[in-house]
């Protein structure tokens, strides 16, 4: 694993886009002091998610960010990707290549991603904890930080040694548990506070809402009796009402017999003067009766073929229902036998899928049976695992200090061959390197003249830019503010939309009603009346308050629909609604002539009805609802038009006052009420139209800022062909400049190498002869114990034979279960679309038994209307044979009138006797005929008084509904219950409705914060014990780690040293967990001494000792080292650059220096350079390259 490429833009100095590829191995960054070498360091530590700015130089999270310089305008983001070789997942992810990037905007916003995906810093810091890069790594050494390793607190020394071991994400776990616990204590100490105070408040809601359940239960029974009393007395006038009528009538038609005898007698009274004409008037009313029956006659015959002709139809469609009887009673049949045959193959399919599951468990039992087994041998292997692994160790270890012995050799010839052949060269170096510097002056003279040139070009483009970005950031200030302004329209658009959605402001029976119609449990619903209408904006409020919650009620296709809709709200408890059925939905349509009375009126905007815009299919609904609504623009015109018009309308202005019919006035000011389903849909109107035109004026800008962007694009270009230009050449001056210094530090330099040369080729030759004598020792020794470890390892061999075997049998069981699955899984779904496929028979059979349910019921009432009609055929061909006779009778009647002409004249000294008599009792008959009409005039007029008070008080229900006839006594009995009730009404005094809600929300978050409390503690007792398992396993693991850490850190101390003592001990503290690590070191030839007291190298080559102790104990996948050989002298430097050099073969570095001798050891070398103020750059080059530019 090792770091592949480095992306950054925006970050510090990184203005541009920069892209690093880094090879494994050593990598060096080189360049000026100022130009931004450490901040490569600070992006790779940021985007391995560090959260602390001032570890990464700076004072807030914006510095992070490019703030601009004399030619660049500041970055809203700063960017970093690192990518990262995962080939031996060392990280836990199943990709080769792992891709971390991370960035932050000015607005405060950061973003995460692994592999392009979002995630959070959490994953980052958890990704990367135990592998030596986490929060407390050792990976990551920067500037002046080697020496804090030493000179900090012990306990920052233990949290880097528990990085390595990888128990710092134990620590973790424990920090995260601990804090957890300090949260949830925190937690149940607030719910608790909330609990106390939310218990008080409960009680007194408690007290409130059961004053208001008592108010409303009084107020109903108020109603209820109030209705049952107005509709008792509606009933009693309608029979008084009917009982005159009736009795009118009556007289009216006794006066009119009576008016007929007078008027017969009359006739004969003077049959001298009008004998013939009575008696033609006599007979004239014979023929007019005898053409009555001929007419009845004729109409009767007519009845009886109309008669014929319906019975005929009827015995065609029962023909045509008896023959699609038949065809559907064939179709079910066919059905019947498909299903028969379907079931016979689900019952063989059923069986298969049972025998595949019997065999998958079994062959699931033998494969348990050899994972028990191999997990005993792997027991058994692991142990003998741990002893090779120490017999590996002892026997590596000496192999390792032969090597090293043969290094030392090795070293130290080649060392003495280096130095015999630097002592010949450096006379010779000293004179080429003065001619270099000769050269490297003219050169630099020739490039600070084309860098002026250049300079000034680009502050000509640069004035351009700045006016271009002066316009670009004013239209993109408008741009936000506009789009900011469409974003809170929008998320009111959709609150207003979800309101609606969930029925916000209707009553719960409503709410009720209308989710079950949304999930099809009732038929028939079309909706609430009010979402059925559109209003006319600016008529909201007006339609609001004079309908009321008359809005709410529902319209339903039919009214058993409406019944089965009551039913449901009855058996769920949901409370009441007024439903509107289509059907039987009876209207009072005003008369045209008072419409257009009406309209004629100045300030009347007309009825509501026909104001509103709604489905033809609702017209009754709606004239029911809003059919005598008058609408008007103030009361001074609902006043005019009342008085001159008595319609019995209500009347209501815009600004929501009411004059209902009986004069009675509603009007004022009111509090601040949620918005009515009637203004949020208004509202929501409105702002579709808003955010039309704000989505067209940010269309508009967005061109012009694209036309900018062209622009600036074209000037960007110019500038960074120029930048470029610039760069380079600046790059080339930085280089010769830096080149210059080193030449210079070389002349003063060789001179003290060439007497450090010869002095050290003396100590050589001694410490070769030490190291030979050495080496023959240690080999007897490894001899010794290859032959003791090769018997063990065949030993170990057979177990691993065996094991092979056992885990072979194994995945020939697992294929055999895998392959068992896939038939099982196989037969499921061909089992699953059997039964589908059933399933469409079964609903198929039940669609057909239900077409001859309906015939076989469609014919019975065809036989019923067959047998009715019959009936009246014969009745009517009965009454025909009727009039017939009495036409003949009538015939014979004249006749006989004729005969009797002379007989009558006999009669009229009789009939002026009885006409006296008659017409005294007409005269009386018609007084009372007039007194009984009075009466009734009068009773009209209290029915259509009770009918105005009903309909102002219970406007949403008709008075037909509450049908009640009660006796005197029970009307006094229920006048004595409402005033009763008024009495206790007002005895509750002030009543808040609202308290009954409040105190169901108050006692549902009472209940949850008691469940919430009772999870709290259970859960602390939880989070406890995982505290315990989390910090036994964390000392256990890093008292193991720290006695491998610390001979880690002897041997690499000795190495680096060349002998010397070192160690790693805790201290002793009374929480084991915070215990510090200290180290104590001897330098060889020295007595022990304090950490303070040793010199800049030794402490510095104390550090690098400490930190490449835990690189070799747990090596990191790559490592950066910001000028930590800074402190180092020649000599150390060597150390430190060779033992680097080696290292650098299992773990990848990354290494900012001025050293030449680091630089050396580098296998590629970046070079960082400002070629612009404030701007840095990066070149990638190998050492042939930089000496080439040099000259």
């Amino acid at each position: 694993m090792h770091l592949k490429r480095l992306e950054i833009k925006g970050f510090k100095s990184f203005a541009d886009y920069t892209e690093i590829h880094l090879d494994p191995g050593m990598n060096i960054i080189v360049g000026p002091n100022g130009c931004g070498k450490s901040n490569v360091v600070d992006a790779i530590r940021w985007v391995l998610g560090e959260p602390n700015i001032r570890q990464l130089r700076g004072q807030r999270n914006e510095d992070i960010i490019f703030n601009g310089s004399d030619e660049k305008r500041p970055l809203g983001m700063a960017m970093v990707e690192i990518t990262i070789d995962n080939s031996n997942h060392v990280l836990p992810l199943d990709y080769n290549e792992v891709t971390l990037a991370r960035k932050y905007y000015r607005s405060g916003e950061s973003e995460f991603f692994i592999n392009r995906s979002p995630v959070r810093l959490k994953d980052i810091n958890q990704l990367f904890t135990g592998t030596g890069m986490g929060k407390q790594g050792y990976s990551i050494i920067g500037q002046g930080e080697l020496e804090t390793v030493l000179k900090g607190q012990p306990f920052d020394r233990r949290l880097m040694l528990e990085e390595a071991s990888g128990v710092i994400k134990y620590r973790q776990q424990r920090d995260e548990v601990q804090l957890r616990i300090d949260r949830t204590a925190a937690d149940l100490l607030r719910v608790k506070d909330i609990l106390f105070e939310l218990n008080n408040r409960r009680e007194e809601l408690q007290i409130k809402a059961h004053k208001a359940r008592q108010y409303l239960e009084l107020q109903e029974t108020f109603q209820s009796l109030e209705k049952t009393l107005l509709a008792s007395q509606g009933r009693q006038l309608r029979q008084q009402i009917y009982a005159r009528e009736t009795e009118i009538k009556d007289i009216a038609r006794t006066i009119e017999q009576e008016q007929g005898q007078i008027a017969a007698l009359s006739h004969q009274l003077h049959e001298e003067q009008e004998k013939r004409e009575q008696l033609r008037k006599q007979l004239g009313e014979l023929r007019d009766k005898k053409y009555s029956r001929e007419r009845e006659c004729q109409q009767l015959q007519s009845d009886c073929r109309l008669g014929e002709e319906r019975i005929k139809n009827i015995q065609q469609r029962q023909q045509s229902g008896h023959k699609d009887l038949e065809k559907y009673r064939q179709m079910l049949e066919q059905i019947n036998a498909e299903l028969a045959g379907q079931d016979q193959e689900l019952q063989e399919q059923e069986k298969d899928y049972r025998q595949i599951q019997l065999d998958q468990a079994q062959q699931q039992q033998e494969l348990e049976q050899l994972q028990t087994a191999l997990q005993q041998a792997n027991s058994h292997l692991e142990q003998n695992k741990i002893e090779a692994f120490e017999r590996v160790q002892a026997e590596t270890d000496l192999h390792n200090q032969i090597i090293d012995q043969e290094k030392l050799i090795k070293q130290g010839v080649e060392k003495k061959e280096r130095l015999s052949i630097r002592v010949d060269s450096n006379r010779e170096e000293i004179r080429s390197q003065k001619e270099q510097l000769s050269q490297l002056q003219s050169s630099l003279h020739e490039l600070g003249t084309a860098i002026e040139q250049v300079e000034v070009q680009l502050r000509a483009i640069r004035q351009e830019r700045e006016a271009l970005i002066h316009n670009q950031q004013t239209l993109e200030q408008q741009r936000s503010e506009k789009a900011r302004e469409l974003m809170n329209t929008e998320n009111r658009l959709l609150t207003l939309q979800e309101m609606d959605k969930n029925y916000s402001g209707y009553s719960d029976g409503v709410k009720a009603i209308m989710k079950a119609s949304e999930k099809q449990n009732l038929p028939g619903i079309h909706g609430v009346i009010g979402e059925l209408i559109e209003v006319p904006g600016g008529m909201e409020t007006a339609i609001d308050t004079a309908a009321g919650r008359a809005l709410e009620n529902i319209v339903v296709e039919r009214a058993d629909q409406a019944q089965e809709a009551i039913h449901y709200l009855k058996s769920s408890g949901a409370g009441r609604v007024t439903f509107l059925p289509l059907d039987i939905l009876k209207i009072h349509k005003l008369s045209p002539a008072l419409v257009e009375r009406l309209s004629s009126y100045q300030g009347v905007l007309g009825v509501a009805s026909r104001l509103v815009s709604f489905d033809a299919r609702y017209e009754k609904a709606v004239e029911y609802l809003l059919g005598r609504i008058l609408l008007v623009e103030d009361m001074d015109t609902a006043l005019h038009v009342f008085r001159r018009e008595k319609s019995g309308m209500r009347i209501v202005t815009l600004e929501g006052e009411l004059l209902n019919a009986s004069g009675a006035m509603t009007g004022g000011t009111q509090r601040k009420r949620r918005s009515t389903p009637l203004q949020r849909r208004a509202e929501a109107k409105q702002i579709k139209e808003l955010i039309r035109r704000s989505k067209e004026e940010l269309a508009v800008w967005g061109q012009e800022l694209q036309e900018l962007e062209q622009q600036m694009e074209e000037i960007d270009n110019k500038l960074e062909q120029q930048k470029q230009t610039l760069m380079k050449q600046t790059f080339q001056r930085d280089m010769i400049e830096q080149e210059i210094n080193s030449l210079q530090k070389k002349l003063s330099r060789y001179s003290q190498e060439l007497e450090n040369d010869l002095w050290e080729m003396t100590n050589i030759d001694q410490h070769l002869q030490e190291s030979e004598s050495k080496k023959l020792e240690l080999q007897q020794q490894y001899e010794e114990y290859q032959q003791r470890n090769q018997a063990f390892s065949e030993a170990m061999e057979g177990l691993r034979s065996r094991i092979q075997e056992d885990v072979h049998q194994i995945e020939l069981l697992q294929e055999r279960l895998t392959s068992l699955h896939d038939t099982r899984q196989r037969k499921a779904r061909e089992l699953e679309k059997r039964k589908e496929n059933r399933q469409q028979f079964v609903k198929l059979q039940q669609s057909y038994q239900n077409s001859i349910s309906e015939i076989q019921h469609s014919l019975q009432s065809l036989a019923a209307e067959m047998k009715k009609q019959v009936q009246s055929l014969e009745q009517d061909r009965f009454l025909f044979q009727t009039r017939q006779e009495e036409q003949m009778a009538l015939v014979s009647i004249i006749e006989q009138r004729e005969a009797d002409e002379q007989e009558s004249i006999r009669a009229i000294d009789s009939l002026s006797r009885e006409i006296e008599p008659l017409q005294r009792s007409l005269s009386g008959r018609e007084a009372a005929q007039h007194q009984q009409q009075m009466r009734l005039v009068r009773l009209e007029s209290e029915m259509d008084n009770l009918t105005r008070r009903w309909a102002e008080k219970y406007a949403d229900e008709a008075v037909e509904q509450w049908e009640s006839d009660l006796s005197p006594a029970q009307l006094r009995q229920f006048r004595q219950q409402l005033e009763e009730i008024r009495r206790q009404m007002e005895e509750l005094g002030s009543v808040d409705l609202d308290a009954i809600e409040e105190y169901s929300q108050v006692q549902e978050r009472y209940d949850f914060l008691i469940q919430q409390s009772t999870d709290l503690e259970k859960a602390r007792e939880s989070l406890e014990e995982l505290l315990q398992k989390t910090e036994k396993t964390m000392s256990t693991d890093f008292q193991q780690f720290l006695s491998l850490a610390d001979e880690s850190f002897q041997q690499t101390f000795r190495e680096i040293f060349g002998g010397g003592e070192a160690q790693l001990s805790l201290q002793q503290e009374e929480d084991p967990f915070t215990a510090g690590v200290e180290i104590m070191v001897k330098m060889p030839g020295k007595k022990a001494q304090s950490l303070n007291l040793l010199s800049g190298g030794e402490r510095a080559l104390t550090c690098i000792a400490f930190i490449f102790a835990l690189l070799r104990l747990r090596p990191a996948p790559f490592c950066l080292l910001d000028e930590i050989d800074a402190a180092l002298d020649q000599t150390n430097l060597v150390r430190f650059a060779h033992f680097i050099k080696n290292m650098a073969e299992s773990t990848q570095f990354i290494v900012i220096t001025h050293r030449q001798a680091t630089i050396e050891a580098g296998k590629k070398i970046y070079g960082v350079t400002m070629p612009q103020n404030g701007v840095s750059s990066v070149l990638s080059l190998t050492l042939p390259e930089v000496e080439s530019i040099a000259g």
